[in-house]
Formats: structure tokens, sequence, C-alpha cells
């Protein structure tokens, strides 16, 4: 995760977030299988947002499933963008910075 108050001339798109933030992101790993299971029951509550097209990216969030990795995008605001989709998931929100405020 890039920082929040970082300022860019630019949005930042889900493409572009590595290599913008390559100097100062945050990386975070989940392992607790209770940790697990909430960031998991956020992503089934995914509210589809109308009428976004686009978002300035500060983050990115990897589901790894056995097989399966799902990618989402996030801006500050709690707005996803992965499968080609917009959702609003203001609990995984809280989920990720709660997960980042603990080092």
């Amino acid at each position: 995760m890039g920082g929040f108050g970082t300022e860019t001339f630019v949005a930042v798109s889900c493409t572009d977030f590595n290599n913008q933030f390559k100097n100062s992101k945050q990386t975070r790993l989940v392992r607790d299988k209770s940790e697990l299971g909430a960031f998991e029951k956020s992503t089934k509550v995914f509210l589809k947002s109308t009428g976004t097209n686009g978002i300035n990216v500060r983050g990115k969030i990897t589901f790894v499933y056995r097989t399966v990795r799902v990618k989402y995008c996030f801006d500050q605001f709690g707005i996803f963008y992965g499968k080609g989709e917009y959702y609003n998931d203001k609990e995984l929100m809280e989920l990720i910075l709660k997960r980042l405020a603990h080092k």
C-alpha cells in the first residue's frame, strides 16, 4: 500500500501502482485464520459502485486461495477495482487500515 497522503500529478492506475510507489509501499501478509476469515467475509458484501469510472489507487490487495489469486486495487475512500468492476467496501477498508497499523 502507498501513502494515502501522497500527492501525485495524475491519478495512479492499478497498472502504474507498483512503479509509482516502489520506494514507499508497505506490504503485509495475513496468515492468522480468524483475520483471514474476516477478510474473506468482507469481500462477500462488495457493493458494486455505479458511476465510478476510475480511482486514484493507493493500494492493492491479493487474496490467494489454493490455486486462485484474486487482486483488487483500492483508493483511500474504500472503492475497490477488480474483475473489471468497481466496488464499495468500507468494512474491507477498515480491515486493511487496522492490519497496516499492526506491524
